[in-house]
Formats: structure tokens, sequence, C-alpha cells
């Protein structure tokens, strides 16, 4: 079955979908990993994305996304500054690829949906993305007092704590981050006695391993990072006394930053915080050219996300589930 080329932008919008799920990474200027701003014309409309794509062991891997789903990337080529890759829009039944040029921070290439002859122009620029060390790790130290567990939190600024267990959690300092490689300053305080510490940690993926020197002494460290049951992509339903049944999309990202998405734009989530089940974030909303600073306290219980949007004048109660990833 032939599909027409304005039936396709819907599909094409949904594969070019909500956050990325991998983390973000080191990059080198001239390649192809890092986190890309994208903006795919179709029909005179511009389509922004974001393409995630990262390197493991010699091979690529990557997601597109934008503010209604996400997918895959796959069969992902880049030699000498020319990127492909293709991706599999379910709803259409059928691939569409990409080939392009990346010259430094700059990417520029097409869409191609096979058998039409329809070019997508698309054009790019590389961002920092997130440090994949941003979150929360659960440790395990082990030294000559036996095994304990430690917590490892880094904030997106490059602050945290290190603690957890029979520990305080005390504030760690001098983050840096070279590839996978990590490594930050800890005081660490244990009866009455400051002990200056280094940490050193080799991050792959979700794992992570490496040790703390304590001065006069060394522990082991293996960890992984903890996935907070928010984490996601949610689809939301309310009821609104002017515009009546609404739906939106709401994606929660490992880092605790997000986005809230709908017919009315997207826009970023910021101030997420989960504690027990009770869930609570900030957003700024942008209606007839005015802002909406609101603010969203709601519950997580049994897989159901459900609570009020108050955007200063009124609230929006919302209700969903989490999209299967």
């Amino acid at each position: 079955m032939r599909i027409p080329a304005y039936r396709t932008m819907p599909y094409l919008a949904t594969a070019l979908a909500i956050i990325a799920l991998l983390p973000a990474a080191a990059f080198a200027a001239d390649g192809p990993v890092g986190e890309w701003n994208i903006l795919v014309e179709a029909e005179g409309q511009p389509s922004p994305a974001t393409l995630t794509i990262v390197e493991e062991d010699g091979k690529y891997s990557g997601t597109a996304v934008s503010d209604q789903g996400l997918t895959e990337l796959s069969d992902i080529s880049y030699e000498d500054g020319e990127l492909s890759f293709t991706i599999w829009i379910e709803e259409a039944g059928m691939s569409i690829g990409f080939t392009g040029t990346i010259d430094g921070d700059s990417l520029e290439g097409n869409f191609e949906i096979p058998d039409m002859g329809v070019l997508l122009p698309t054009t790019g620029t590389r961002g920092g993305g997130t440090p994949a060390i941003v979150g929360t790790w659960k440790l395990m130290v082990e030294s000559q007092l036996g095994n304990n567990p430690r917590d490892l939190v880094v904030n997106a600024d490059k602050t945290g704590t290190y603690g957890g267990g029979d520990f305080d959690d005390f504030p760690i300092s001098n983050l840096e981050i070279d590839g996978d490689m990590v490594q930050f300053d800890v005081t660490l305080s244990l009866q009455g006695q400051d002990f200056p510490s280094h940490v050193t940690l080799t991050l792959d993926a979700n794992k992570i391993k490496g040790k703390l020197d304590y001065g006069f002494g060394e522990s082991t460290i293996v960890g992984e990072k903890e996935v907070s049951s928010i984490v996601g992509t949610w689809a939301m339903a309310g009821e609104s006394e002017i515009a009546g049944p609404i739906k939106r999309t709401w994606v929660f990202n490992d880092d605790m930053t997000g986005k809230y998405s709908g017919d009315i734009g997207s826009f970023d989530i910021s101030n997420v915080k989960v504690d027990g089940n009770v869930v609570t974030f900030d957003v700024t909303l942008e209606a007839q050219g005015q802002e909406l600073h609101a603010k969203f306290r709601g519950t997580l219980e049994g897989g159901v996300l459900s609570g009020d949007l108050d955007y200063g004048f009124g609230t929006l109660s919302m209700k969903g589930e989490k999209e299967a990833s």
C-alpha cells in the first residue's frame, strides 16, 4: 500500500520522539556522538526533534525524539563525515532513512520516504546533553571493614552528595568528567574525625566501578544507577472548563528534568521531586503570548499518576499511566 506523503508526517513526528533514553556521552567534535537538536522541514513546516547517539565498543546506538513519541535508531553508520541511519515507524509499517553530513557541530541532510521520492530537508546542531553520571547511584563499597551500601547523588550543576548506610550525606566537590571517567572529592567524617577522600570512577552504561582513596587506604566501589518509578513517558488526561477534554504527554528523565507536551506546544518541566508516592514539579506554559507558571502536585499509586496542576488562577486535575517503552 502506498502512503501519501502528507499522511506520513504524523508518523514521522511520532517517530522523532519524546526524550532520549540513552545517556549522553562525551564526543569528538568531528564524530556523530552527542545530542543533536534538529529541524525537519515537512511541507514548509519545521518540526523540532532531538537525536542522541552514543558509542560503545565501536558500535553506535541512539534514539530520535520529539514532543510526540520515541523511536530507536538502527543501522547507524558514520564514515568521513557521512552519517546515515534508519528509523522504523510502527504505525505506517515502514522504515525512513536519513543520510547527511557532519561538519564540526553542524548536521545537514535529508529524511527520505522510500518508494515515494519525498525528501525532508533536515538541519541540526550538537548540544552538550546531560552527563551520564547525573542521577542517583546505589553503590557497594568494599574495604577492610567489610561491604557497606552507599548512595551517590550527582546533580546537573556538578554538585551532589555521597553517603547513606551508617554515614551521613557528605557534599562532593571538584567533580570532573572526562568521557566515561569521573572523579570528585569528598570529606568523610567518622567518630569526630575528618577523612579528606578522592573518588575515581568508570562508567559503563548504567553501571559504575572505581575506588575511594581516603589517605591511608583504598576501598573498591561497584554500583548501578537508580531509576525512579516516575522516569518514562506518561499519557495524561484531564477536563478543562474552557477547552473540555484534554490530553497531554509528560516525560520524566532520570536526571529529574522533563517535557510537558500537547497541542499547546512543548515546555520544559523542572524541579521534579519524588517523596515517597508524592510527585511535584514546575512548568511554565505559554498561551496566547502569555506565560503561565504552573505547579503540579500529585500521587503515584499502582502505576497511576494523578493530581492537580495549579496555574495561579485555577487548577486542572490530571490522571494517567506510563506508556510502555
